[in-house]
């Protein structure tokens, strides 16, 4: 994996900041404050086999149930407006593996998929 331009450093560091701020219960809680970081065509299958789609993740916002540790295991820019993070998030019940793939917009950068898979 190539280093990221400067500038690469910057959008990788606004994803970050923006994945941590969707795993705030007081973001999750309040639409205004999730849905200008999540893509109106979000999609995401779950670790359970879930489907979920932007319509449907105030539904799966739910606060977390203690503490989560989130391991970034890599973000790297696939080209200069998508961004692949690969992350693993531990708690009392488990780890999941994640993926998430983020897209920049007018609007700033916006998940526009993610899926888990639940580490047995």
């Amino acid at each position: 994996m190539n280093a990221p331009s400067r500038s690469h450093e910057a959008d990788l560091e606004q994803i970050l900041a923006n994945g941590r701020a969707l795993l705030d219960d007081d973001v999750r809680a309040d639409p205004a404050r999730w849905q200008p970081l999540v893509h109106p065509d979000f999609f995401q299958f779950g670790f359970g086999g879930s489907e979920v789609h932007f319509d449907d993740l105030h539904t799966h916002l739910k606060p977390l149930r203690g503490t989560l540790d989130v391991d970034v295991l890599s973000a790297e820019m696939l080209t200069d407006d998508v961004a692949l993070v690969l992350w693993r998030g531990t708690n009392d019940r488990g780890s999941v593996n994640r993926a998430s793939v983020w897209l920049r917009t007018p609007q700033g950068w916006k998940l526009r998929y993610q899926q888990g898979t639940q580490i047995v």
